[in-house]
């Protein structure tokens, strides 16, 4: 009767004894400061920094590369820290779309029917006046491991305060209309076009489109802005430098409303 018992009993402890074997056979020691490193970076896997994932990253701070994460950011200073040296850090960043065009702003030839991705559509871009634009189909949103990108009225719309500027929307972008750049206030003033076509041409393709008129050099802040190739951009490396104020100026100013100025929690500052 205690037979069956007593054999599944054996059976478990035998097996329970080969798989104790196998573990010690095969049990790799993980160095503590990989665990401590480990633990201190984000865990999204999201392979912005060029390894496979945040522990890979880890092993190679641990051997010695002078590596940085881009979502960490500055944080970077706290892990070179704890391994006793000093590393590359980086500011803090976010992504920002140079396009501020939505569907009532497009010039449109004809209505899109092929397959519903920016890579897709870069390919057959006729139907669309402007050739620099944001296509609106949502390949940077399908990439970005935070939701930080939400796609409305035809634009991309990067959440500057969830985005952690891993940079993949960077990378898929067909168009290369998205860039990152430093947060170091708590503003961020934008040229949202990538247009650099002459003034007419721009406004035959768009309503919203830079025309590199200029007025943002004249009356924004000394050196802000700069105009290259018929495009107004904002000279990043200025933005500590000057109070909002002077980037409001060219914000109500700007013709064609083309400038943003966003706006940052107090949290994603550098």
């Amino acid at each position: 009767m205690f037979l069956p018992a007593i054999a599944m009993l054996i059976v478990a402890v035998v097996f329970s004894f080969l798989i104790w074997l196998v573990y010690r056979k095969f049990w790799i020691k993980i160095d503590p400061k990989i665990e401590k490193v480990s633990s201190m970076l984000s865990g999204l896997n999201c392979g912005a920094c060029g390894f496979t994932s945040c522990q890979r990253f880890a092993e190679a701070l641990i051997e010695g590369d002078n590596i940085s994460c881009p979502v960490m950011g500055s944080g970077m200073g706290a892990v070179y820290k704890i391994l006793g040296r000093e590393g590359l850090t980086n500011n803090a960043q976010t992504a920002v779309v140079l396009c501020g065009a939505k569907r009532e702003d497009k010039i449109l030839y004809a209505e899109y029917k092929g397959i519903q991705t920016c890579l897709a559509g870069s390919m057959y871009s006729s139907y669309q006046a402007c050739s620099y634009g944001c296509l609106g189909f949502g390949d940077c949103a399908a990439v970005c491991p935070v939701d930080a990108i939400d796609v409305t009225n035809g634009v991309a719309i990067v959440d500057i305060d969830k985005c952690i500027s891993c940079g993949l929307c960077v990378k898929e972008c067909p168009r290369n209309i998205i860039k990152l750049v430093d947060k170091t206030k708590d503003f961020l003033p934008l040229v949202a076009c990538s247009n650099k076509d002459k003034a007419a041409v721009v406004r035959k393709a768009c309503s919203v489109g830079c025309i590199g008129c200029g007025i943002c050099v004249k009356i924004g802040p000394e050196g802000g802005f700069l105009i290259k190739d018929n495009l107004a951009g904002v000279d990043y490396n200025k933005v500590e430098q000057f109070q909002e104020e002077l980037w409001k100026k060219a914000d109500e100013k700007c013709p064609m409303k083309t400038i943003r100025i966003m706006h940052i929690e107090e949290k994603c500052k550098k």
